[in-house]
């Protein structure tokens, strides 16, 4: 992966997809420690937060060269994981997520701060929405462990979108009806 063509992208529609970033025995040793987690909690569950401290792994992955490499064109050297949260889309428990963007971050503690609001409490764990200047320095990492494609249930993106700031719900709604077409053009684009 070039990293010019690839921040290239990133800074153009928002993201990028990168494959084979893992190995099989990092997916297969990932796959494991958070099943383990899973198993240690007293419900079935199908998604967790706090991934970052309930998972050895995924907290020693963020260290990784193969994971710096994506981040550092973005962000830079000085990037650091905020939050980890982890999905298991199946038949059993398809997440129906509206669209949406991700506008808060995890924080240690609630500190009343002028520009930072509204907060919620997930998982014990206090959130915050930052100011647009801080959320425009943090980028997502998406990790797939399995196949995710069109037909069971990956991560949808509207192209673009990151470069507009806080989008009001109705203009989201907008957006997602020329998805379609802006999706298939960007994944086109990407490789």
């Amino acid at each position: 992966m070039e990293s010019t063509s690839y921040r290239q992208t990133v800074e153009q529609h928002g993201f990028s997809l990168v494959p084979g970033v893992l190995d099989k025995h990092q997916v297969a040793d990932l796959i494991s420690e958070v099943r383990s987690a899973l198993g240690r909690r007293p419900t079935k569950q199908y998604a967790m937060r706090r991934l970052l401290e309930l998972v050895r792994g995924v907290r020693q992955l963020c260290e990784e060269t193969a994971i710096s490499t994506l981040l550092e064109p973005i962000i830079g050297d000085r990037a650091f994981p905020v939050r980890g949260i982890f999905f298991d889309k199946n038949p059993e428990a398809n997440w129906g997520v509206s669209w949406h963007q991700d506008l808060t971050i995890a924080v240690i503690q609630r500190i009343d701060t002028e520009g930072f609001g509204p907060w919620s409490i997930k998982e014990g764990v206090d959130h915050v929405q930052p100011p647009v200047s801080i959320l425009e320095r943090m980028l997502t990492l998406g990790i797939h462990l399995d196949d995710a494609d069109a037909d069971n249930g990956a991560l949808r993106l509207i192209p673009g979108s990151h470069n507009r700031g806080i989008i009001p719900r109705e203009t989201i709604a907008n957006l997602k009806k020329h998805l379609r077409s802006l999706l298939l053009l960007s994944l086109a684009e990407c490789w």
